[in-house]
């Protein structure tokens, strides 16, 4: 913790000390040149805050940032807290001050996330006109055929965080897929996810299926459906150069230098961002 995060003045001066609109602090390593986080929410700012002067704080996990917003003044017009969703809003956990921004999904890596970026990628990496139909049918095809599956995975994780059972798609959350070969196409083991299910099923509480959130992009976890994405990406991309690699991490720089170069303003994610962002600031 710095000096000027051990007072509420400190905190509410900082903006002014560093010569900025907003201090914002959010979750990551501070030793990362850039974090993948800063680079997300300086995308979400240049989008719909684009005259705000933002300097953003990768300041460590949620319960650090937690810990800072402890100290901040409820009266912080300098000061931002931007948090992971995770389950806050479905726990009873979330925090309604006007200092705190949530990402719309799970985390950030959900509202990067589309069918069409990966398709975008793929095609970037090898543009080829008359394959890319054949790439972007099998990208919907897999989804469409995993999708009341991704949901079952999303609605049970959501409702064991709420009884503090451990969920289906937190740890080890590998172990769903049937082929474990890097770049294998994600098959997800329908088996192992219903003995989850009956694992989890045997300790819910009466109602604790209420306020469960069926979309799978928004709720899945954020590491779970960028492995998915990932998967996919080097799984079609080997179809045409079997010795082709790219890092999790590069990739999920790429998808994020992509994800608000075009924003439709039906997208909820969009309205959701514009919307805080105009309360916040308003």
């Amino acid at each position: 913790m710095t000096v000027f995060e051990r007072s509420p003045d400190g905190i509410s001066n900082r903006a002014l000390f560093l010569g900025v609109d907003i201090v914002a602090y959010h979750e990551g390593n501070s030793t990362d040149d850039i974090s993948l986080d800063t680079l997300f929410w300086n995308n979400v700012f240049e989008c719909f805050r684009p005259d705000l002067k933002v300097r953003f704080l990768p300041s460590g996990g949620k319960t650090d940032i937690l810990e800072i917003l402890k100290g901040a003044p409820e009266e912080n017009r300098n000061s931002l807290f931007l948090l992971d969703r995770d389950y806050d809003d479905i726990c009873g956990d979330y925090i309604d001050r006007s200092d705190v921004l949530y990402t719309y999904g799970y985390s950030f890596e959900n509202d990067i996330f589309s069918k069409e970026i990966i398709d975008y990628f793929i095609y970037n990496q090898f543009p080829i006109a008359e394959r890319r139909q054949q790439w972007n049918q099998e990208i919907m095809n897999y989804f469409e055929d995993t999708d009341e599956i991704l949901r079952t995975i999303a609605k049970f994780d959501q409702m064991s965080r709420k009884i503090n059972v451990g969920g289906i798609a937190t740890d080890g959350f590998q172990r769903l897929y049937t082929d474990g070969r890097l770049g294998g196409k994600p098959t997800i083991a329908e088996e192992i996810v219903e003995i989850e299910q009956s694992r989890i099923s045997q300790n819910l509480q009466e109602n604790s299926h209420e306020n469960v959130d069926g979309n799978w992009q928004r709720r899945i976890n954020g590491h779970f459906l960028m492995d998915i994405s990932y998967r996919m990406v080097v799984f079609l991309a080997r179809k045409l150069d079997s010795r082709f690699s790219v890092e999790k991490k590069f990739l999920i720089r790429a998808f994020l230098s992509r994800s608000f170069n075009s924003i439709d303003e039906a997208d909820e994610r969009a309205q959701y961002f514009d919307l805080k962002l105009r309360y916040i600031f308003k």
